[in-house]
């Protein structure tokens, strides 16, 4: 909406608001017509959403498979699919992520406190 003026914009957001219905109306009351904003980007696809390291989901997990090969480690389809689930979840910045990485890097930390592995 770059290309109009403020008071375009606004009338433009006045015709967008009188053609709504009762109930979708009664939502922009509720949220306030001011803070409404009906110009709204799209978020970007996942796919091409990029976390602070600069690659996507679908990145993270190929560079992962690539350093388990690497180790001689075999994965299933089912922990493909589980890697692959996460990593969308990752780079979504959902907040269950953060709880489970810490419990992770805070369960290795015991296991080689206790010597134990997998």
């Amino acid at each position: 909406m770059d290309a109009h003026t403020p008071e375009q914009v606004e009338a433009l957001k006045r015709d967008m608001y009188d053609r709504l219905s009762k109930r979708q109306k009664k939502y922009v009351d509720r949220i306030g017509y001011e803070v409404w904003e009906p110009f709204q980007l799209p978020n970007d696809p996942l796919d091409i959403r990029r976390n602070e390291t600069g690659y996507t989901a679908q990145e993270l997990a190929l560079l992962y498979f690539r350093d388990r090969e690497k180790a001689g480690l075999k994965v299933n389809e089912h922990y493909k699919s589980s890697v692959n689930e996460f990593a969308l979840q990752l780079i979504a910045q959902t907040e269950r992520c953060r709880p489970i990485v810490e419990f992770c890097q805070w369960y290795g930390e015991l296991m080689r406190k206790t010597g134990t592995t997998f």
